[in-house]
């Protein structure tokens, strides 16, 4: 299963759909990015990446799952492999 795939399944799936999803690649092109997001991925991060741009990336999804109107969430990240 690609991590494509992966991100497809958890926004599917209801269970798991409310849980925000980072992906993590080394691909830094467009169509890439945009598959991701399509997938259902709220963020792209370029591997190898700066750990201070992750930490900032996800400090950001966890203040917007915790603002009033969001639904409690948790972060997840979907680590891809190139196809």
């Amino acid at each position: 299963m690609s991590g494509l795939e992966f991100i497809e399944q958890l926004t599917r799936d209801e269970s798991t759909n409310t849980i925000p999803i980072m992906a993590i690649a080394i691909d830094a092109d467009l169509e890439s990015v945009q598959k991701a997001h399509k997938a259902g991925a709220v963020d792209y991060l370029v591997a190898p990446y700066d750990p201070t741009v992750l930490e900032e990336k996800v400090a950001r999804q966890l203040e917007r799952s915790s603002a009033p109107t969001a639904t409690p969430t948790r972060p997840a990240l979907a680590l891809g492999r190139r196809t």
